[in-house]
């Protein structure tokens, strides 16, 4: 608030009056009110395009006194350097003063690099020296970025600019290229037997790098030895001259650590029983498995045998890849009886007799007889009659505490208690009917006979080879005339009893 006057005539002359001072661009300082007071206007802040210099003029119709910051007192001052510049200008008791940022577009500091090329995935850092201006960036694509500094990465052309100056459309310009990547190759997927190595086969530059590097023989060459003992996942880093970086992934998948465990039912058996011992497998190539049991080979799991000792079982499990595995079985083979019997008689008895049965078996303590017609027995040394005829077969069934058992077989021929046939009349003529004198019957143990002829000759005698007359005599020669021949037959029963007989045959042709 403060008195104005005016006089007529360029400028302006103080008059009392009130007014009130608003915000301006510039600021003016008044030391007085009753004279003309000069004007110091400089403008707005400034920045120079091209010129080599910059004059300020604040001249003044009046006679005014100036003072620079530069220490000059000119009407005008030619700048030639960016910074801030001040004016003080006196008219009698007024004085005003006003301040201004001239800024060379040839003084701001430029980029150091107008070009550079980086790898695709990398990014270059663009930055101006401190400056008192604000500066913007036109990206490649023409988007705008306000920083001092930027990331580039994008190939292309970045200009450097003012912010807010149209006069200066840039004050310089940057050029990024990209160098060729490598291409990453870590090999197909591969399936392998454990602990079975495998070379890497890495390609596409010029320095690699493995990860992870465990298992690996050398993680910075590109085909190391792995022996991986579990599946894994492999990065490859691999770089070309430039350092740039491509990525490669593969698997490794390793089939689980080739094993196998033994199983049967039973480890205590009887000896000669049959065994079968199961072979359970896991890991490794399980379409090739092959087990070698003792000293046989075969496909399938499951193995069949019989001991007559205690002793292991191994079996040997392949899969034509994997380090074979092993297990061990112990069976223990309990002792085992030997069945083992006669009869008395041995092999032939009459009907009606009682036959023995003599048991001859080893380590047992039961019994079970079978006579072969349906009727059986537990007892140690059992009596049977049979009261029919024919051929019986015997079996006897031998067991131990341990419960394992053998078994014995025998036959026995039940015969009638004594019967004979002896022939009157045979034709020894060669034609195979009823060509020769035998003795048939049953019970017989043993014979022998003598043919004699009307005049009491003996022309034939049986031994215990030959039982059988041709009609010849001593069964050697021609056969003798036709005739009636007397014969004397001794037989020997079954029970051991002697029975005579004698009579005649007829020899007829």
């Amino acid at each position: 608030m403060g008195k104005w006057s005016f006089k007529e005539g360029s400028g302006f002359s103080c008059q009392n009056f009130k007014t009130t001072l608003t915000s301006i661009k510039y600021r003016k300082t008044v030391q007085c009110a009753d004279r003309f007071y000069p004007d110091a206007y400089l403008g707005n802040d400034t920045v120079i395009c091209s010129s080599q210099s910059y004059i300020l003029n604040v001249k003044q119709n009046l006679q005014s006194k100036y003072l620079w910051s530069t220490g000059d007192t000119t009407e005008s001052l030619e700048m030639t350097k960016s910074g801030k510049y001040w004016v003080s200008i006196s008219s009698g008791f007024c004085t005003v003063s006003d301040t201004v940022n001239i800024i060379f577009h040839k003084l701001i500091a430029k980029l150091e690099v107008k070009t550079a090329a980086i790898c695709p995935n990398d990014s270059f850092l663009l930055q101006v020296p401190d400056t008192a201006i604000a500066v913007v960036w036109q990206k490649p694509d023409g988007s705008i970025l306000q920083s001092k500094h930027i990331w580039a990465k994008d190939t292309g052309t970045y200009y450097l600019m003012l912010e807010g100056n149209g006069n200066c459309l840039n004050i310089d310009t940057f050029r990024l290229l990209h160098y060729d990547l490598p291409k990453a190759s870590a090999g197909p997927d591969t399936v392998l037997c454990y602990n079975q190595p495998y070379r890497m086969q890495g390609k596409g530059g010029i320095s690699y790098l493995w990860t992870p590097a465990k298992y690996l023989s050398n993680p910075k060459i590109p085909d190391p030895i792995a022996t991986a003992p579990d599946t894994q996942l492999y990065m490859l880093v691999v770089k070309n001259a430039f350092g740039c970086a491509d990525t490669s992934y593969m698997w490794l998948k390793v089939k689980p650590k080739l094993e196998v465990k033994l199983q049967a039912k039973h480890t205590a058996v009887c000896g000669g029983e049959k065994i079968i011992v199961q072979a359970n497998a896991t890991g490794g190539n399980q379409s090739a498995y092959t087990y070698k049991w003792q000293n046989t080979e075969v496909k399938t799991p499951a193995f069949e045998t019989t001991l007559t000792q205690s002793g292991w079982l191994k079996v040997t499990l392949q899969d034509g890849c994997s380090e074979p595995a092993q297990d061990s079985i112990f069976i223990t083979v309990k002792p085992t009886p030997i069945a083992a019997f006669y009869t008395n008689p041995i092999d032939t008895a009459i009907e009606g007799n009682k036959i023995q049965f003599i048991n001859q078996s080893r380590n047992s303590t039961n019994y079970q007889w079978s006579f072969g017609n349906g009727e059986t027995s537990s007892a140690g040394n059992p009596t049977y009659i049979y009261t029919d005829t024919g051929k019986y077969f015997i079996t006897l069934i031998a067991q131990n505490q341990n419960g394992c058992s053998d078994t014995a077989f025998g036959q026995i021929y039940i015969g009638e208690r004594f019967r004979i046939f002896i022939p009157n009349t045979f034709t020894p003529d060669g034609d195979l009917v009823n060509d020769v004198f035998s003795v048939y019957g049953t019970g017989i143990k043993e014979y022998s006979y003598q043919v004699y002829n009307r005049w009491g000759q003996i022309i034939y005698t049986s031994t215990p080879t030959q039982k059988i007359w041709n009609g010849a005599v001593n069964n050697t020669g021609e056969t003798v005339q036709m005739d009636v021949y007397f014969y004397v037959l001794e037989v020997k029963d079954l029970e051991n009893r002697m029975h005579y007989f004698n009579g005649t045959v007829n020899v007829m042709r």
